[in-house]
């Protein structure tokens, strides 16, 4: 794992995609249609969980899941919570503990940090689909109970 290799767009990319799954349940719903959560879910627990500690790798796993020609409204909503994100500027999401004189020559640690953080939107994405799985499962084990 090389995570020296994470850009900016990586980390709007997953921070994106991060902010659709946060999104009220009818907001979800209404841009995406009944059942997107759990579609998204479905395929984000097939991932192996080591991508999930790679913001580099989940960009791309999730670029390629938006870009599915049945994922057209995602990618649509995607992009555009990207862009406007991208427009807004990495410093706003990087948290900053340097004095004002530091911001010349610190870029390993920006760098860092935005590895760091990056990770921990992939692994709260994780956690989210397991959670999810988990609801489904819980959820067909009460209808058969109802039978």
């Amino acid at each position: 794992m090389n995570n020296s290799d994470i850009q900016d767009t990586d980390f709007f990319m997953c921070e994106a995609f991060k902010q659709i799954l946060t999104s009220p349940k009818v907001e979800l719903e209404q841009k995406l249609g009944s059942g997107a959560s759990h579609v998204i879910a479905n395929y984000l627990t097939t991932l192996p969980s080591e991508d999930f500690q790679d913001p580099a790798i989940m960009a791309n796993r999730i670029a390629a899941f938006c870009q599915r020609p049945e994922n057209k409204n995602l990618q649509d909503w995607w992009g555009e919570i990207y862009d406007r994100l991208d427009e807004d500027g990495i410093d706003i999401f990087v948290k900053k503990s340097r004095d004002p004189g530091e911001e010349a020559d610190d870029e390993p640690e920006t760098t860092q940090i935005i590895t760091n953080e990056g990770r921990d939107i992939c692994q709260y994405l994780e956690r989210w689909a397991q959670e999810v799985k988990s609801q489904d499962t819980q959820g067909n084990q009460d209808d058969s109970n109802s039978k």
